[in-house]
């Protein structure tokens, strides 16, 4: 597994450095640390202060490792950001200022042909681990494995309208033998999604992605993590999040906006009766997006949502 030399260009930079108001004395914490554009980026800020980076993929932790060297305001943590709460406990570290979370692949991570995370990597395995040693299915095992209707109502939830005939495709062609690479999959998405001709998006987008998530159970450990984080984080510090589809950013923004409130139920907002303190501020009510220069520079950003909270 190589990261190479690709270069990963963080998204909504300039709003979360402002957001997260740097001090050049305090802890911060990159939840995802990816391509190492954001603990790059804090470090340059800080004097005697740290930045945590947390990241599962070891390939990334690697790469991190070779970019950073031994800066003594870095350190590295091979781990899912759902144990962040235990592992900075571990770690003995003060309070974070700040916590920063991309819920999207490096360009890095896309960009390996051996990851099978997209779907311009035509001869790629359907493998879309975070950690190619971890427990549990890879993409091909859900995808060969899994029911039609299971498959259907999986790609439904992350927003893919075609979800259902693309899942009947998938079970017809499996049929006929495994579908094992990346390439194979795009394919029957897009013979069955079809592709505008003004359309920016691919048609098998939201089928990886809602394969990306399954295979890492992402919903799950990103509920888990961002309770911690708000428990983890010093009052007056910050957590910034950039979120790339609709799923993903309900949970950021239900998450945020219950803890705003002082919920700690599952009732909709009109049947809440919880009567707690608000646990955090919200820092943008409204979402923030990158600007027409930005996603021109970087296509990839397109879709990015960012939104902050302060610890009360």
């Amino acid at each position: 597994m190589s990261y190479g030399s690709t270069r990963h260009v963080p998204v909504l930079l300039e709003e979360i450095l402002q957001g997260l108001q740097i001090r050049a004395d305090a802890h911060y914490c990159d939840a995802t640390l990816g391509g190492g554009g954001y603990t790059l980026q804090l470090m340059k800020r800080l004097t005697r202060g740290r930045v945590i980076s947390f990241d599962r993929d070891p390939g990334a932790i690697a790469h991190a490792r070779a970019l950073l060297g031994d800066d003594p305001r870095s350190e590295l943590v091979h781990a899912n950001f759902d144990q962040l709460e235990r592992r900075w406990e571990q770690g003995g570290w003060p309070a974070p200022m700040g916590i920063v979370y991309d819920l999207g692949l490096s360009s890095i991570q896309l960009e390996d042909p051996a990851r099978g995370f997209s779907f311009l990597a035509t001869d790629a395995p359907l493998d879309m681990r975070f950690d190619p040693e971890q427990d549990g299915p890879s993409a091909a095992d859900i995808v060969n494995g899994w029911s039609e209707e299971e498959l259907a109502d999986l790609f439904f939830e992350h927003g893919e309208r075609a979800g259902r005939r693309i899942a009947r495709r998938i079970a017809a062609e499996r049929d006929r033998a495994p579908i094992a690479t990346a390439g194979r999959l795009a394919d029957i998405a897009a013979a069955v999604a079809g592709r505008g001709g003004r359309q920016a998006r691919h048609p098998a987008t939201r089928v990886f992605m809602a394969l990306r998530m399954a295979v890492n159970r992402e919903a799950g450990a990103l509920e888990s993590s961002l309770r911690q984080a708000m428990k983890l984080v010093a009052p007056g510090g910050r957590i910034a999040v950039v979120s790339y589809q609709s799923r993903e950013d309900a949970i950021v923004k239900d998450l945020f906006r219950r803890a705003a409130r002082g919920c700690r139920c599952e009732l909709p907002p009109d049947e809440c009766l919880c009567s707690n303190p608000p646990v955090i501020r919200l820092v943008n009510r409204k979402v923030i997006v990158p600007q027409e220069k930005e996603i021109a520079e970087n296509p990839r950003s397109r879709s990015a949502r960012l939104r902050i909270v302060e610890r009360i």
